[in-house]
């Protein structure tokens, strides 16, 4: 008969580790927790160029409105006012992505003999971003009127008017839409 001596090695313990299914399961946790942090990063990026983008047409929009004021309004042979032009997707200067767009109505007639009557001129700043049009918009009063200095810059340098991309009639904003009498 034989006897049990217990053995000078230390007793087995229980098997330690991870099972296939455990490391698949954890790789996967994993994966989407990385998926779910790029997309954060995608969007913050996103979010940044198109800040960007309309801090740059809020500074456009400064010169535009300058510009508009100044050459929005064509002089005939005489030095006479003539009605403002239409501007469509005119390129905006020194801001190559950006274009601009500009449309007077009539707003008011003038207060008083001598003085110019009053213009509302829309102004949009467009760009395309992600694929997609964008636009700045923004309203302003202005006489409808070429100042002298202004006059003086174009006969002295040969400035022109905004180049008009139409010449719509200029629409009195007072008298509201039309409506058919049926």
């Amino acid at each position: 008969m034989k006897l049990l001596v217990p053995s000078k090695r230390a007793p087995r313990a229980p098997r330690a580790g991870l099972t296939i299914l455990e490391v698949v399961l954890a790789m996967g946790i994993l994966a989407m927790g990385m998926a779910a942090i790029i997309s954060i990063f995608t969007s913050a990026a996103a979010l940044g160029v198109s800040a960007r983008q309309r801090a740059e047409a809020a500074a456009a929009l400064e010169y535009v409105v300058a510009d508009v004021s100044e050459r929005l309004f064509p002089l005939d042979e005489d030095g006479n006012v003539l009605e403002p032009v239409r501007v469509d997707r005119a390129p905006v200067p020194g801001f190559e992505r950006l274009s601009f767009s500009a449309n007077a109505q009539l707003a008011a007639q003038p207060p008083g003999p001598g003085l110019p009557p009053l213009y509302r001129v829309d102004i949009t700043i467009h760009w395309s971003e992600q694929g997609r049009d964008r636009g700045l918009e923004h309203s302003t009063l202005l006489p409808g009127a070429v100042s002298l200095s202004e006059r003086l810059r174009r006969d002295l340098y040969g400035i022109e008017p905004i180049e008009a991309t139409s010449k719509a009639p200029v629409a009195d904003a007072s008298e509201g839409p039309e409506t058919n009498g049926s």
